[in-house]
């Protein structure tokens, strides 16, 4: 797991529950839950370009995010 794969899951279900997401329990797990059997490759690329056009660490294009009416993060925004 890397720092923008952390930040997608972390805006869109919630906030972690360490410091260091390499040993975050909540995370490790998430990711293994939402995780595609098949295309898991696929997926974990979709996920880190969702990261880098769309949920940004700066300034995250949220009105234009398909997933907004699900994410806490666009949710807490309003």
């Amino acid at each position: 797991m890397d720092v923008n794969m952390a930040r997608v899951l972390e805006r869109f279900f919630g906030p972690r529950k360490l410091a260091d997401i390499r040993y975050d329990p909540y995370l490790q797990k998430l990711a293994r839950d939402i995780l595609p059997r098949k295309g898991a490759k696929e997926f974990n690329w979709a996920v880190l370009d969702f990261a880098a056009l769309v949920c940004r660490t700066r300034q995250p294009l949220c009105p234009t995010c398909t997933l907004r009416t699900r994410c806490l993060f666009f949710r807490k925004q309003e």
